[in-house]
């Protein structure tokens, strides 16, 4: 696609918690703008909370978003959702966030999944793509500290958003707002941006084809492998974002990843044969994501210490040595999988579910053009009974007016029930959230807080005794 008809779409969510399958959006924020940072076009809204929705008391002392006002939002879920997702597909989109790869992304996949949408187009399909400023801005901090006056908290260095802004007076409003932290991130990128040089570098890791040149130009080491830098934020300022690391292969079963094993953290001289699988570790890397790999040239080999450096060349030296160290390390992690999690709910198995065939497709899309109030009819036409407990569960949340009373009733008893994500995190339930919240009393709360957690509690005590109600969508 022309760069002509490229777009950023710089956006920001705030959440009833950290559940990216089970969490959903309370309020959104977007600015569409040219490659220059340009504005084009601003959205923002706050999303209805879903009824059987379990708000963290941690978040919304945070973001301080009333749910009270959201119970009353004029957008349901779904048409907040499919509004987003047309944003995010829009031909040409680059969507764009401040930390948004590690969760905001997951969360909106899941969400456009629930509600019957393509989770992964806005990635890939008609010019689209994404990218995060959080592993970029981390970047400038350890190669080019001039661009930006770099603040601290109890003498650490700090990349949060909000000190950020605050350092370098990106803009003014409460953090944690979506619409403050959308501008605080296009002043950002504007001002990175500047640096031509580096911010082209930087930013060409989110294309795949980029990446893949650039991994194909690392030189391999004696042992056989590609020996780089993995360079994330989450590494944290004390290791220098980066990890030393070389290339075992690509994964046999996750086909888009590839297996990087750290060589900092172990020796590997000092473990035996059986030990070898079990006291390593490694990175699973897709394409254009937050780890950037950069080669083993000296401008970024004198960031570690000569500790980290010394430790790293042994143990590639020990595998250089020992080739079948080397083959029996490949083996084990480029089969490994993650432990299978039974009783999956299905809000949260987008990742273990077939994509839809094409009947399948076709008739996601006849639900979505139909009119609301015939949306019921598509259940008995669903032959996958997951999308069928998908749809139901949609209409339930949104359209609860479709449903006989029989039904309405079945839902609410049922949707406080334990559930179970991929990774086998139970979500919230109702009486954890009532804890949390006597919990969050015993802190130094302002009286805008207090009043919120009071909210909240009466919020909670409604859904522990099914009397949430729905206000009526046509």
């Amino acid at each position: 696609m022309s760069l002509s008809n490229q777009t950023y779409l710089v956006y920001d969510t705030e959440t009833t918690g950290l559940n990216q399958c089970f969490d959903q959006i309370m309020q959104f924020a977007a600015i569409r703008t040219d490659l220059a940072f340009n504005e084009i076009e601003r959205h923002e809204f706050l999303v209805r909370l879903n009824p059987d929705a379990i708000p963290s008391p941690e978040a919304i002392l945070i973001h301080r978003i009333s749910p009270s006002l959201c119970r009353q939002a004029e957008l349901t879920e779904y048409a907040a959702i499919q509004k987003i997702h047309h944003l995010f597909n829009e031909p040409g989109t680059i969507s764009l966030g401040y930390n948004t790869l590690g969760f905001d992304d997951a969360l909106l996949r899941f969400g456009f999944y629930r509600n019957l949408l393509t989770p992964y187009t806005h990635q890939y399909a008609n010019g689209c793509s994404r990218m995060d400023l959080y592993p970029i801005t981390a970047a400038f901090a350890l190669f080019q500290p001039d661009c930006l006056i770099w603040p601290t908290i109890n003498g650490k260095p700090t990349l949060r958003l909000e000190h950020l802004s605050s350092a370098n007076q990106l803009t003014h409003g409460q953090a944690h707002h979506a619409m403050v932290d959308v501008e605080a991130t296009i002043a950002l990128a504007k001002k990175l941006s500047t640096h031509n040089k580096t911010w082209d570098y930087l930013t060409g890791f989110f294309n795949k084809q980029i990446d893949n040149q650039r991994i194909e130009q690392i030189p391999r080491h004696a042992c056989g492998q590609r020996y780089a830098f993995l360079f994330n934020g989450k590494f944290g300022v004390e290791q220098q974002f980066q990890k030393p690391a070389l290339l075992l292969g690509p994964h046999q079963h996750y086909r888009n990843q590839t297996v990087w094993l750290h060589l900092d953290q172990m020796t590997l001289t000092d473990l035996t044969v059986s030990e070898l699988n079990e006291k390593t570790f490694t990175t699973f890397r897709k394409p254009a994501d937050t780890y950037f790999i950069l080669p083993p040239k000296p401008r970024f080999a004198q960031r570690l210490n000569p500790t980290r450096l010394a430790l790293t060349h042994k143990n590639l030296d020990h595998l250089t040595q020992y080739p079948e160290i080397l083959k029996q390390l490949q083996r084990y992690h480029c089969r490994y999988t993650y432990p299978e999690v039974p009783n999956i709910d299905i809000d949260a198995a987008l990742y273990s579910r077939p994509f839809p065939d094409d009947a399948t497709s076709h008739l996601l899309n006849q639900f979505h053009l139909a009119k609301n109030t015939d949306k019921k009819a598509f259940l008995k036409h669903f032959i996958d009974p997951g999308y069928r407990e998908l749809t139901q569960r949609l209409l339930a949340r949104n359209f609860p007016d479709l449903l006989s009373p029989e039904e309405r009733e079945q839902f609410l008893t049922e949707c406080f029930e334990e559930r179970v994500d991929y990774r086998n995190q139970r979500r919230i339930n109702v009486q954890e959230a009532l804890i949390r919240c006597e919990d969050c009393e015993k802190n130094d709360l302002d009286s805008e807080q207090q009043k919120l957690l009071a909210e909240l509690r009466d919020y909670l005590y409604l859904a522990q005794h099914k009397q949430l109600t729905v206000p009526r969508t046509t």
